[in-house]
């Protein structure tokens, strides 16, 4: 199956997670809809593995055609118990490339799901946001799921805390608090953390008791040299700001030489362990998350940029209704660095030209993004 980075209009076309009870319903639906998209020149392709490991891996002297029954093969027993069991743990899952705009579409709009008994759905992670395969990953999965010799499980991926990992409170009053975890206790409802920070003078911290693995966002070990550099004094958001000015300046005007970029690949893991620091105010702390994202994207540290950039679309979410502030300026322009949309910088060029903020270094930003470059 070829891969078609870019659908009409410039939209970016990706693997997105669906999931469906009765996959058998939904393909002849999927091929249609495939037919129709291909025919007009949008990019559309999917992949139901539940019923494409059987048509592949079937021996061809078999005589069984459906492709909803248990796969028989009486040659390979060992084959034979893989198979049926990977094709359970992959029954509810559909695979389907397009753009967010006809995948919306085809979820939501679409007569034939919209009306539907058993509907198709997104797949979500853990923010809430459309989970997506990577091009090469998918590529991969397809290629497994094609090769008889391949043998391979469908895992949950290990999301296990222990005492005394720090991590960001992702719900109630204290959500972007950092925190650490006090105690995990198993309960019939499943895995749930006690977690604590200080709240004055070495003596006194709030405790929030009983709290899941969705509420909470695991923090990396802090680089060494933090501690360091904080005894002296300095601000961690003026650093991270005057260094990533420094290295998105020389990025755009390609004056890096090598040793420019081992200093800044130091200097960057610096400052992504900033996201371990417990900052004050909630402006203070949304300043410092679009200066992380940013941080993440020089990085190349996709894991970190879909965590940060997912944080920064809620919180920028919910102070739609405020006023435009220069924490809303780095927000837009954090969001561009990482998904190249030009709306989040016309946003940020409209907010320097109407409000002329005093701070130099946000119109040093908002100057860069309008540069042509590729950060």
């Amino acid at each position: 199956m070829s891969e078609n980075p870019s659908g009409q209009g410039g939209e970016t076309s990706r693997w997105y997670v669906l999931t469906h009870l009765e996959p058998g319903q939904v393909e002849p639906e999927l091929s249609r809809e495939r037919e129709l998209r291909r025919a007009s020149g949008q990019p559309f392709d999917y992949f139901v593995p539940f019923l494409f490991i059987k048509r592949r891996m079937v021996s061809p002297s078999s005589a069984d055609g459906d492709p909803l029954s248990a796969y028989d093969n009486p040659r390979s027993p060992r084959h034979v118990e893989f198979n049926n069991a990977l094709r359970r743990e992959l029954h509810d899952y559909v695979f389907v490339r397009t753009t967010e705009r006809i995948v919306n579409y085809l979820v939501r709009d679409t007569e034939w799901n919209r009306d539907a008994r058993i509907r198709l759905r997104f797949y979500r992670d853990p923010l809430n946001a459309y989970a997506t395969v990577r091009p090469d990953r998918m590529s991969g999965f397809i290629q497994a799921c094609s090769d008889q010799r391949e043998h391979f499980e469908l895992a949950d991926i290990p999301r296990g805390l222990s005492l005394n990992d720090h991590v960001i409170v992702n719900t109630g009053a204290f959500r972007g608090q950092t925190a650490t975890v006090l105690a995990v206790r198993h309960t019939p409802k499943g895995i749930l953390f006690d977690v604590g920070f200080e709240l004055f003078a070495g003596q006194k911290m709030m405790r929030l008791p009983g709290l899941t693995r969705r509420q909470l966002m695991a923090l990396p070990a802090v680089p060494s040299d933090i501690s360091g550099f904080l005894k002296t004094g300095a601000d961690p958001i003026e650093d991270a700001q005057v260094t990533l000015l420094d290295i998105l300046r020389r990025k755009v005007l390609r004056l890096n030489t090598p040793d420019d970029v081992a200093s800044d690949r130091r200097s960057l893991e610096r400052i992504s362990g900033y996201g371990r620091l417990q900052v004050q105010t909630p402006s203070a702390r949304n300043h410092l998350l679009a200066l992380l994202l940013i941080c993440a994207c020089l990085r190349r540290d996709r894991s970190d940029e879909d965590l940060y950039r997912e944080s920064c679309l809620q919180e920028l979410t919910r102070l739609s209704s405020d006023s435009p502030t220069d924490v809303h300026a780095y927000f837009w322009i954090a969001l561009y660095i990482a998904t190249r949309r030009a709306v989040y910088r016309d946003f940020a060029k409209r907010y320097v030209q109407q409000h002329n903020p005093r701070s130099p270094r946000l119109r040093q930003f908002v100057s860069l993004i309008r540069k042509r470059s590729t950060l």
